[in-house]
């Protein structure tokens, strides 16, 4: 069969059709040739608008909050500090009971108390407090002002609030763990009660220490009346225990070391 051959009047089209070959597979080829042209042409022109957004996306200047994440801060912000100042209400009313009791100021009772455990409660409440506002502080002025780094400085601020109430804490754990004596105060009015009581001539020294936040050893040197026996200064000793149970916020526990006075001592006390 003959070739037959048709151009289109620009001549940039030719097609071939020999005997016996079909067509289709020329035509289908030159469809899949025009499509994927297209398809690549499309895919060429919307890639830049999808690369735009991608770099919306995970700009930094996009990572501000939304309103809605905004809202779940102050709202979690605002149940932890309703939680925690009941907390603090309660360990600030403890230990304000206990420097009434003490007859003393709720700093200097806070500072002097061997109770570690109310006055970690206090710390811990305390600082809490004091970095929920850091916190709310930080979240807004990162709202204001668009800058991370308020929520950064907000961190650091509870992170030394911590350190500073953990070393506190540290100290006066220790002073206890070396045995700690009786305040000043306590210490001149077991002093005062020995001194008064009856059979006791004078004072020579006197030794304390707490034995946890509601126990004291209370050891004194004395000089006793000539006249007193072992069972007197034994009786001596009884009365004193319950004297200083009376005006010691802790359980005393006393032991008086009778010294027979050596002739020509003079004790200055």
């Amino acid at each position: 069969m003959p070739e037959r051959t048709s151009a289109s009047q620009t001549g940039t089209r030719r097609t071939v059709v020999t005997a016996g070959q079909p067509t289709n597979n020329t035509r289908s080829g030159t469809a899949r040739n025009a499509t994927s042209g297209r398809c690549s042409r499309r895919s060429a022109s919307s890639w830049p608008a999808r690369a735009s957004r991608s770099s919306k996306a995970y700009s930094p200047s996009a990572g501000t909050r939304t309103p809605t994440t905004l809202a779940v801060a102050y709202v979690v912000l605002a149940a932890a500090g309703v939680a925690e100042g009941i907390s603090f209400a309660r360990a600030y009313r403890q230990m304000r009971g206990e420097a009434k009791a003490r007859r003393t100021s709720l700093a200097e009772h806070v500072r002097r108390s061997p109770d570690t455990t109310v006055k970690a409660a206090l710390f811990e409440d305390s600082v809490a407090m004091i970095g929920l506002v850091f916190a709310t502080a930080g979240v807004g002025l990162r709202q204001l002002t668009g800058s991370a780094v308020w929520d950064g400085a907000a961190s650091i601020a509870i992170g030394v609030l911590l350190i500073l109430a953990a070393i506190r804490l540290g100290l006066d754990s220790r002073d206890l763990l070396i045995g700690r004596a009786a305040d000043p105060r306590e210490l001149a009015d077991i002093r005062r009660e020995i001194e008064t009581t009856s059979g006791v001539t004078d004072l020579i020294d006197l030794q304390t220490m707490h034995l946890g936040p509601d126990h004291l050893i209370v050891a004194a040197r004395v000089f006793l009346d000539d006249d007193i026996d072992a069972d007197d200064a034994e009786n001596l000793a009884d009365r004193l225990d319950r004297r200083l149970a009376e005006i010691l916020p802790q359980a005393p526990h006393v032991f008086i070391d009778p010294t027979q006075r050596v002739a020509g001592y003079h004790h200055d006390g």
